[in-house]
């Protein structure tokens, strides 16, 4: 009489056990991880300048169009003394960031109501449909015509900018719960304001950020534009007279202080990130 075998178990199952195993998060690894990519976040500027100086000197780059690290920096030494410098920071930092506020807190409270609520989604989701693809900058003729030059319509279309990008980010983040948690707030009968506040802001926190990351990179470069036109200070007008009258250092100190500017915040958010969502120091590194 033949033996029935056993069915073998399924390809690769052992594989998984003995490739996967569970092991303790190491903090001393996932710190040291950090302040590499921290370190590495901090060189890179300085070897692109490095670089950019080398390719100066060596005659690669014409100095009519291109000015020289060492001559930029004479340049902002010369406006920081004067005051110039920090006016036009001072100007184009408070307009993106009043406009960066407005519109990510709108922006979040819309997208959570949109996610939790079907009638909400209902009335947003054709209106975000129909208007997102309109280009915001667009919007300023129309927004200098009703408020007129000055900053009110800067910061109107900065926060338009940035509305859209963190809406469908909270939208996608809420919406998007792992279904894990889903099932555990149902067990604990987790529902309302305990459920936005335990379970959905939380679990979208990750993808929130993401899109402020995103959103002030957005809200620099539309303040920047748009002072080309509505303003008379800020980083924006100080590189358009610049080219105006071809002042190519001071036009090229302008474009360094707003890259500058943005890498700094990117930092300032990447710390807030950690602060604030822990659990993703982890998987982030």
């Amino acid at each position: 009489m033949s033996r029935v075998k056993a069915p073998a178990p399924p390809l690769g199952a052992e594989a998984r056990e003995v490739a996967y195993p569970a092991k303790p998060l190491d903090l001393r690894e996932v710190a040291r991880r950090y302040r590499r990519t921290q370190y590495v976040n901090l060189a890179m500027p300085f070897v692109l300048l490095a670089l950019w100086q080398v390719l100066a000197e060596a005659g690669a780059l014409d100095p009519r169009f291109f000015s020289a690290p060492t001559t930029i920096v004479r340049t902002l030494w010369t406006m920081a003394g004067d005051g110039a410098l920090w006016t036009a920071i001072g100007a184009t930092g408070q307009r993106a960031l009043i406009g960066f506020v407005i519109g990510a807190v709108a922006g979040a409270l819309i997208g959570v109501a949109a996610a939790r609520s079907w009638i909400v989604r209902a009335v947003v989701n054709p209106i975000v449909a129909a208007t997102y693809p309109v280009p915001k900058i667009a919007l300023l003729p129309v927004l200098l015509l009703i408020f007129g030059t000055g900053d009110t319509s800067i910061y109107l279309v900065v926060a338009i900018s940035v509305f859209y990008v963190v809406l469908m980010n909270t939208v996608a983040g809420v919406s998007n719960i792992p279904v894990i948690f889903q099932d555990v707030a149902r067990t604990l009968d987790v529902k309302g304001y305990r459920y936005l506040r335990t379970i959905a802001i939380p679990g979208a926190l990750p993808v929130i950020f993401a899109s402020l990351r995103t959103s002030w990179g957005i809200a620099l470069v539309i303040d920047v534009a748009a002072e080309f036109t509505s303003s008379d200070t800020g980083l924006g007008r100080m590189i358009l007279n610049s080219w105006q009258v071809f002042d190519i250092d001071s036009m090229y100190a302008g474009l360094v202080v707003t890259a500058l500017l943005g890498w700094l915040s990117f930092l300032v958010i990447d710390l807030l990130e950690r602060v604030l969502i822990p659990w993703r120091r982890g998987v982030d590194g």
